[in-house]
């Protein structure tokens, strides 16, 4: 079926690799609260791929004794000779109560 499909092999479903995002935000800010995000697949990946997910703070808000932080997020294929290739892109942003000491 992956043959006969616009893409001509198996790829991962863009919403599993976007999951990183908040694994990465959750390690790095433990009790943080993942509040949203918007995604933009810009090219597909295959399965079996090498990929590296990137979350960087943006801009940092105290907000009503909480602290609320929008990242970027991105993941990339590593393709090896030929460069590397965006896969997904999007925004993100996480808060934390203000007796948690995340931020």
């Amino acid at each position: 079926v992956a043959a006969r499909s616009r893409f001509q092999k198996p790829v991962v479903h863009g919403i599993l690799v976007a999951s990183m995002f908040s694994a990465i935000i959750g390690n790095a800010f433990p009790g943080s609260i993942y509040l949203s995000q918007t995604l933009k697949f810009v090219a597909p990946v295959p399965v079996g791929s090498a990929v590296v997910a990137r979350v960087t703070v943006a801009k940092v808000k105290h907000i009503n004794g909480s602290t609320v932080a929008s990242m970027t997020t991105c993941v990339t294929l590593q393709e090896g000779e030929n460069g590397d290739v965006e896969g997904l892109e999007g925004r993100g942003g996480g808060g934390g109560g203000a007796g948690e000491g995340v931020w």
